[in-house]
């Protein structure tokens, strides 16, 4: 994978060549059916797909966190497409696409998307609270809090858990 061309194309804010290097990579990865690579210090990857999955989402959420990056829309949605291309079985590229739309208050897209990566994993911690926020922001809170009670339900992670009971305390609280 071509890590250290990526880091440095993202470094530098040379997105339409990240994005040309991004596709290749993932191309090449699909394409040729790895059954390992080698990374650092020459360490067998057994999973070339999976590892590449958790790379390319470690770059996205690093974007993310870059607020000049992340303000360009059409760059972002460019990056999920391309996850979404290339692995479309794996819950990332349609959670990662949800978000943006999220922020942007694109609520029935983001909605839209969060279900499609729901249906990939339908114990995801955070894309289960996201449901939850998208519907309470739609005003469907009867379909908010059946998603934060699914949350606390699985109780396998205290911050959404707290973070569900919240919300459904703040829900309840208004009168919803």
């Amino acid at each position: 994978m071509r890590s250290g061309l990526l880091w440095a194309l993202k470094e530098m804010c040379q997105l339409d060549k990240y994005l040309i290097e991004l596709e290749d990579t993932l191309k090449y990865v699909t394409n040729n059916k790895l059954e390992r690579v080698y990374w650092n210090n020459n360490e067998s990857i057994p999973n070339p797909h999976e590892f590449v999955i958790e790379k390319v989402q470690g770059s996205f959420n690093d974007i993310i966190s870059s607020n000049e990056i992340f303000s360009n829309k059409q760059f972002m949605y460019k990056c999920v497409d391309l996850m979404i291309q290339y692995f479309p079985k794996h819950k990332y590229g349609y959670a990662d696409k949800g978000y943006i739309y999220l922020v942007n208050d694109d609520y029935e897209h983001a909605l839209q998307c969060y279900l499609t990566a729901n249906t990939i994993d339908e114990f995801d911690m955070l894309i289960l609270c996201n449901i939850g926020i998208v519907y309470k922001m739609l005003h469907n809170f009867d379909k908010a809090k059946i998603y934060f009670e699914k949350i606390i339900q699985i109780g396998s992670d205290t911050y959404f858990v707290n973070a569900a009971q919240n919300e459904l305390n703040a829900i309840k609280k208004a009168g919803n």
